[in-house]
């Protein structure tokens, strides 16, 4: 019979290589009540380490967690604490004893085959939701609030002394975000003049125009002018202007007049303005990629943008230089940075730049299979940081605007629509402290041999994939 009360949650891991999560992962769980164990607390001196962590398993863990890396998997001492478990699991009559977490793709040992694992590795958060569910609501773990006990405290200063301290003084933050300085002044809706034209030759006429576009009714809105809508390629019919609105009244109130809501009326500008920059993209002879959700990503190929490191410099505070492209000596495959633009007007009027990156077999062609890229992805960028991501975006940004400081995306021949360049900066009261604990936070910034990747057995064709998602 079990003499000590089993209220323990205790998680296995690689140390260091699974510091940070194990880390993260012990902080959250302290945080919504369970008391947790694990090595990286910070302990008294002098204590006796691997006999606490014996007797946390054998007499108090009520669950162990596994952090499914293969790198964790491989080492002796996780694996010894795995022999405890079952050994214990075993004792107490409980084969729910074990729960796996998995970080990434491993080979199981045997003792964990069977055994269902939490999958952490698409999302952290969305890991410790099923986590949580499933200790509380399947298996019945207890829960405790009281912030003030032993264990809470050590989980907080554990986690604050792994962790970029917070400091008081201001800094400058770059986003992801174009300001839109300006719309075109007017919009303005057109009808087709015959109104007997058959459906598949208005939509081509309708398709065959030049400049952004969305069908409303029997007719068109557009910025164009009156000589633009009447001038399309073909097959040529006659529109007539039917009204026109201030840009702004439209964005804020909709167009009552010819019956288009305030939030009709946005969706429509936002397709406008969508429309506007992809064509400008093509014009600067970037190639757009369908990736599985059915957005586009826009990419240049190795004719259009060159190989070596992009300089780009906005005064001294945003200067540098990065590549766009990369490549593989041995195969001659390539990887290629990519964005896919998203505009909003919430809460300012801005584009989002979603950062992508493409692989293709020759520097033009993408590589065909959507499970391989995915997988490729994920591999390949796995270590780049958020500098990287942003460094890669300043280049970008002044290769495709010249260096300068806004962008003219038209509308129509006389029309555009006015970015502000380079991305929008916030000014935080507060600042984070650099000196990060490198072996807690394994993040080195580390170019990945694309040979490697590539040679892996896990992006060889034919192989199944459960989920895909970008």
């Amino acid at each position: 019979m079990e003499s000590t009360q089993r209220d323990v949650i205790f998680i296995s891991h690689a140390n260091p290589e699974d510091n940070a999560f194990t880390a993260w992962l012990g902080s959250r769980l302290s945080d919504l009540g369970f008391k947790v164990w694990a090595d990286i607390l910070n302990l008294r001196a002098g204590q006796d380490w691997q006999r606490l962590l014996e007797n946390a398993i054998r007499d108090r863990a009520t669950k162990v967690l596994v952090v499914g890396s293969q790198t964790g998997l491989d080492k002796q001492g996780v694996r010894n604490e795995i022999q405890i478990a079952n050994d214990v699991a075993k004792k107490i009559g409980d084969k729910n004893f074990l729960i796996p977490l998995r970080l990434e793709q491993y080979e199981a040992p045997f003792s964990l085959v069977h055994i269902q694992y939490i999958d952490f590795s698409k999302s952290w958060a969305l890991g410790l939701a099923n986590l949580c569910d499933t200790l509380e609501n399947e298996y019945k773990v207890s829960r405790d609030f009281g912030k003030s006990s032993y264990l809470a405290k050590l989980w907080q200063d554990t986690f604050v002394s792994r962790s970029s301290q917070v400091e008081s003084k201001s800094e400058t933050l770059i986003s992801n975000w174009l300001k839109i300085e300006s719309f075109p002044k007017f919009l303005f809706y057109y009808e087709c003049q015959d109104l007997f034209i058959d459906r598949q030759t208005l939509d081509a006429s309708i398709t065959s125009m030049t400049y952004p576009n969305v069908k409303y009714k029997s007719g068109i809105l557009t910025f164009s002018s009156f000589s633009d809508v009447n001038t399309s390629r073909s097959p040529q019919i006659g529109w007539k202007l039917v009204s026109k609105i201030a840009t702004s009244k439209f964005q804020l109130d909709g167009w009552h007049s010819q019956k288009i809501r305030r939030g009709d009326a946005r969706r429509f500008l936002m397709n406008l303005t969508r429309q506007a920059l992809e064509l400008m993209l093509s014009g600067k002879h970037m190639t757009s990629y369908v990736f599985a959700n059915e957005q586009l990503g826009w990419w240049f190929d190795i004719d259009a943008c060159p190989e070596s490191y992009v300089k780009y410099n906005w005064g001294e505070s945003i200067s540098g230089k990065r590549k766009l492209i990369g490549s593989s000596r041995k195969k001659g495959n390539h990887w290629h940075y990519g964005v896919t633009l998203r505009p909003s007007l919430f809460p300012i009027p801005h584009v989002k730049l979603i950062h992508r990156v493409i692989f293709t077999v020759d520097g033009k062609t993408p590589i065909t299979s959507l499970p391989r890229m995915h997988r490729m992805r994920r591999s390949f960028t796995k270590s780049w940081r958020n500098d990287r991501w942003r460094d890669m975006q300043h280049a970008f940004l002044y290769f495709i605007s010249g260096g300068y400081d806004h962008m003219s995306v038209r509308t129509a021949s006389d029309s555009y629509i006015r970015l502000r360049l380079p991305a929008m900066q916030i000014n935080s009261p507060f600042s984070v402290d650099e000196n990060i604990d490198v072996a807690a936070f394994p993040l080195e910034e580390v170019e990945v041999d694309l040979d490697e990747v590539f040679n892996s057995e896990e992006f060889q064709d034919g192989e199944d994939f459960d989920d895909l998602y970008f």
